[in-house]
């Protein structure tokens, strides 16, 4: 059967390109071809995609994951299919979605006005987000679910979670909050970021500049059963001290597992697309247990700038490209 073609659907459009690797500026908005749906394929008209670390470590050529140029930068989307290829029946034309799209390499990212992929990787958007929300969701949405499931983590334990006013920080305390029903979410993080990180569902904010250890230890007197950590560096053997012997410990920014003296099991991992997974996130959102705090929303030719504060490290919540 031939692909549903759409007048709609321009033969180029605009899109965020690097051409080399390097500092921010080397971003620009161009002119592309916009890729003819193939087997399984949907365009998507995008509404919004967001801005990870991810991206920007790509860019800047110093993560090792493929990545051929010139490249559109970009894992998140969310906007409506505009145009299905063969076989290509997942979702009809007008459906609003939103996806995690990591293809093995980089190159053809989201932050782009049509994106083409392979249905695979989209689900229907929640109904309870803007355009802004759910672009900013799926990484960190899947990052969060996925290293909750890493922990095994119950209900009634307790979990500390390293970086919890962040973009996955911020979904995992929720998560475990309200879908995950532990007793004790501990969130650390700034000071000026408490609040959010109660609004959250976190059941303690502690000051990471502070005596947080002895704070943590003061809530849960034998240690926590679960470490999330987003925040890397010396944090994974740091947290340690708080943990209890046989607890578990999650990181997704350091690979190499700490010398624990006590019995702890320590994983790092990569999210993985999954389109079943993003179908319970949207549950969640629709159902009030999740969220997405978006904390900036830039215009495409602001990329550059979203991309040098998204590494600053100060970022409360999520960043997303407005694609207009």
């Amino acid at each position: 059967m031939a692909s549903e073609k759409k007048e709609t659907v321009p033969k180029k459009c605009k899109a965020v390109v690097y051409q080399k690797f390097g500092d921010p500026d080397v971003l620009k908005v161009e002119e592309v071809d916009t890729k003819v749906p193939g087997e399984g394929e949907i365009v998507i008209q995008v509404k919004a995609a967001g801005v990870n670390p991810a991206d920007a470590k790509i860019r800047a050529g110093g993560w090792k994951y493929p990545c051929d140029l010139p490249a559109v930068p970009g894992w998140d989307a969310a906007g409506v299919v505009v145009e299905r290829g063969h076989a290509a029946r997942r979702f009809n034309v007008g459906d609003e979605v939103y996806g995690y799209v990591r293809r093995p390499n980089a190159q053809h990212g989201t932050t782009t006005q049509y994106l083409t992929c392979s249905e695979s990787y989209a689900a229907l958007k929640p109904k309870k987000l803007n355009w802004d929300q759910a672009g900013g969701l799926p990484l960190v949405g899947l990052t969060a679910l996925q290293g909750l499931k890493h922990l095994g983590l119950k209900e009634g334990q307790s979990i500390l979670v390293v970086g919890a006013s962040g973009g996955v920080g911020g979904i995992v305390t929720q998560l475990a909050a309200h879908v995950f029903k532990a007793k004790h979410v501990i969130g650390v993080a700034s000071s000026k970021s408490a609040d959010i990180v109660r609004k959250f569902g976190a059941t303690a904010a502690v000051d990471y500049k502070g005596d947080w250890k002895a704070e943590v230890l003061k809530i849960v007197g034998d240690g926590v059963d679960a470490v999330y950590d987003c925040f890397g560096s010396d944090w994974g053997a740091q947290v340690e001290a708080v943990c209890k012997d046989g607890s578990h410990v999650v990181s997704i920014a350091s690979w190499t597992p700490p010398k624990y003296t006590k019995k702890i099991n320590f994983q790092a991992f990569l999210v993985e697309p999954n389109s079943r997974e993003l179908d319970d996130l949207a549950s969640y959102c629709d159902s009030g247990k999740l969220t997405v705090h978006v904390d900036k929303v830039w215009k495409m030719d602001e990329a550059s700038k979203a991309h040098a504060d998204i590494l600053s490290g100060h970022t409360s919540g999520k960043a997303v490209i407005k694609i207009e």
